[in-house]
């Protein structure tokens, strides 16, 4: 079989089930785990889909974003150490950001400070933290975006450019050299324009984060004050980090 052919029949496996382990593919198209890894490796380098551990997910919709259900399925274990270590440096009181991804959707399951006002773009965050008493949580409007689960565009942005943030929480696509990367456009002007106004900036992103390049640049990394991950980087991120004045925790 030809690597373009199994490549295809890959894709169309993922757009009927949008995610895959790697022994299933090999074992469905009758090669090598090996060859399967390679495959999935020139896939991912075209941005048509996004490795995890043992697997691969599907990018999908023309946001370029995998749907938040199947995100939230992707290294939960990696989100809820991140997630953890994220909450020591949240203190009660203040008025924060969260953006809508599956990360940060994991911190606001456990989120337990009090006294705060949580301004998210996430549809399921905002679900969470609303049910915790002390908390008032605002979910700014705007276009629903049913693929992230979230809400972007003009209106959103208008609103949040209006709030001066103590404290900004967010993840990103991927971390290509010293640039912060997203799926998709809007996902990028929201984090741009919280950026502006926030006092402190706070970066989650997995493993799997590092190296991985989205088409769309939000920032230089070192505009965040603190880089929280689940495993340390390679030794390349842990210095430039450190030239940038760029706190990195793992």
């Amino acid at each position: 079989m030809l690597t373009l052919e199994r490549q295809n029949l890959i894709l169309d496996y993922l757009k009927d089930n949008k995610t895959a382990k790697i022994q299933a593919l090999a074992k469905k198209l009758y090669v090598s785990e090996a060859t399967v890894r390679r495959d999935l490796t020139e896939m991912e380098k075209l941005g048509l889909v996004r490795r995890s551990y043992g697997g691969v997910i599907l990018y999908e919709s023309a946001g370029g974003e995998p749907a938040m259900s199947v995100r939230m399925e992707v290294m939960p274990d990696a989100k809820q150490r991140i997630a953890m270590i994220a909450m020591q440096y949240l203190s009660d009181g203040g008025t924060l950001f969260f953006d809508s991804s599956s990360t940060v959707c994991t911190l606001a399951r456990m989120f337990n400070k009090k006294h705060k006002t949580i301004v998210t773009t996430g549809i399921q965050a905002a679900s969470c933290l609303a049910g915790k008493e002390t908390l008032s949580v605002l979910l700014p409007g705007g276009k629903v975006v049913g693929n992230s689960d979230s809400t972007e565009g003009e209106l959103t942005v208008m609103q949040l450019s209006q709030i001066n943030f103590d404290v900004m929480v967010a993840s990103c696509g991927g971390i290509d050299g010293d640039s912060v990367t997203e799926a998709s456009q809007g996902q990028c002007a929201i984090k741009q324009t919280v950026l502006k106004t926030a006092s402190k900036k706070i970066l989650l992103a997995d493993e799997r984060k590092f190296g991985a390049r989205c088409p769309y640049r939000t920032c230089g990394i070192g505009e965040f004050d603190i880089v929280i991950t689940n495993r340390r980087p390679l030794d390349i991120y842990g210095k430039l980090l450190s030239q940038l004045g760029c706190k990195l925790i793992y």
